[in-house]
């Protein structure tokens, strides 16, 4: 069955559809601001203004429970890819790691200086990192709940974030306009792209790690490899060779 979850931001719930139907999930009081399915689909994990965490049972359409010990806005919730736990991010300045059968908070980590707008799980689920209104990115051991990389290499809020699927490398995204590339091995920024005009809103690499797309005000697709810009919804082609802090040599091309 192929179910795809839409944030419904007015009514304070969010729809699941599957096979050309829809069915309406209503537990938030407020904004939901992310969705997101355990890797096994059978859960589903949302956030919302309403300071809540809310786990819902897919197949049966029925919710779960809440996980409330937020202070503020819930930008962000994501569970571990063992689906055993639930990462939480917020606009009280924490990420909360909850345990998802006891259905406690395990850690508050609170080393953000701001607003938390995004949190993820690395994929070997030993790991989270945390994008924030304080311009850095934060990454940190759950099993020794300690911070161990810290980023300050964006000049503005950072929105979002996604690791590669190596567990390698994290791409992120910024009102600064730019995307970086960070080599989570050497612990250091390995490229700046200069790509969005505006505030790169979101970004995320593909399942296999071979591309990585961003959104923002003129949503774009880059080439891992090449670090090129291969298309964006005006349909407009890019090429040319990307240096470390240096903007994309481009071409046009219409289609």
């Amino acid at each position: 069955m192929s179910l795809l979850p839409y944030c419904a931001v007015l009514k304070c719930s969010f729809l699941l559809y599957s096979k050309g139907e829809s069915t309406v999930f209503k537990a938030h009081t407020a904004t939901v601001r992310s969705v997101h399915f355990s890797s096994d689909g059978q859960s589903l994990v949302t956030a919302s203004d309403d300071k809540t965490v809310k786990v819902w049972m897919v197949h049966r359409q029925k919710f779960l429970f809440s996980l409330s010990q937020h202070i503020n806005w819930v930008r962000c919730a994501r569970f571990s890819p063992d689906g055993r736990l639930i990462v939480s991010a917020s606009d009280d300045k924490t990420v909360k790691l909850w345990d998802k059968t006891s259905r406690e908070c395990i850690h508050s980590f609170c080393e953000h200086g701001g607003f938390v707008n995004h949190v993820d799980f690395h994929p070997s689920g030993t790991c989270i990192a945390a994008a924030g209104t304080d311009n850095t990115v934060k990454v940190w051991d759950v099993r020794m709940n300690r911070l161990l990389q810290h980023y300050q290499v964006h000049s503005a809020v950072v929105n979002s974030l996604s690791f590669h699927p190596s567990g390698n490398y994290l791409v992120t995204a910024s009102n600064d306009s730019t995307l970086k590339i960070l080599d989570l091995l050497e612990g250091r920024l390995l490229y700046t792209l200069h790509g969005h005009q505006g505030p790169a809103t979101c970004v995320a690499f593909s399942r296999v790690g071979d591309f990585f797309a961003s959104g923002g005000s003129d949503e774009q697709v880059f080439d891992l490899f090449n670090f090129i810009v291969l298309y964006t919804l005006t349909i407009m082609a890019y090429s040319g060779g990307l240096s470390p802090e240096l903007p994309l040599a481009s071409s046009e091309t219409q289609a």
